[in-house]
């Protein structure tokens, strides 16, 4: 049974590579990428949870999440944007809270850096840092299919025991529109 979520996670790695493969293909195509100043984006992630401390580990499938994002560019060189959103965990667990951070597309390809944090504020709390890498591919002029690998890492809160962490690796699959 734990060979599922590390099965599961060699699937999610090779989906992304694919994905940033082709992304880099399209580079060598010298395509201009017209990028929206605010994007609105709709996400659903699965994946593997762990947890630990004092010499004990657990692995297990994570909760489902979904989030809805606003994204606002801030520098066009590189292209650098601030996001903001709320996120959901159901099927496993409930809770609510909100997400923020940096993204950063390094080049002229839709290839995607985030950094940030996640706070989950119901029925308990958790904060912690979260990590991504990801791509987009355009669909239509204002929509966009995106694909990420997220890793959250929750530290603090009253739903992390004391000298333990929680988090989880998750591929995140999005819409993304173009708003403005």
């Amino acid at each position: 049974m734990a060979r599922r979520p590390t099965l599961a996670l060699a699937l999610v790695l090779s989906v992304i590579g694919g994905m940033a493969d082709r992304s880099a293909r399209a580079d060598d195509v010298d395509q201009t990428i017209d990028r929206p100043i605010i994007a609105l984006e709709g996400r659903i992630g699965y994946g593997m949870a762990f947890g630990g401390g004092a010499g004990v580990s657990v692995e297990r499938w994570s909760p489902v999440t979904f989030s809805a994002l606003v994204d606002h560019a801030v520098v066009t060189d590189p292209w650098t944007s601030v996001f903001v959103g709320v996120a959901v965990e159901g099927h496993g667990r409930g809770a609510a809270g909100a997400i923020a951070g940096l993204r950063v597309r390094p080049t002229s390809s839709q290839l995607r850096l985030a950094g940030g944090g996640a706070l989950m504020v119901f029925p308990a709390t958790a904060f912690g840092p979260l990590a991504s890498v990801g791509t987009c591919i355009a669909m239509a002029t204002a929509l966009d299919v995106c694909g990420d690998l997220e890793a959250t890492v929750f530290v603090v809160g009253s739903d992390i025991p004391d000298e333990r962490i929680a988090g989880q690796i998750q591929l995140v699959i999005g819409v993304g529109f173009d708003a403005w």
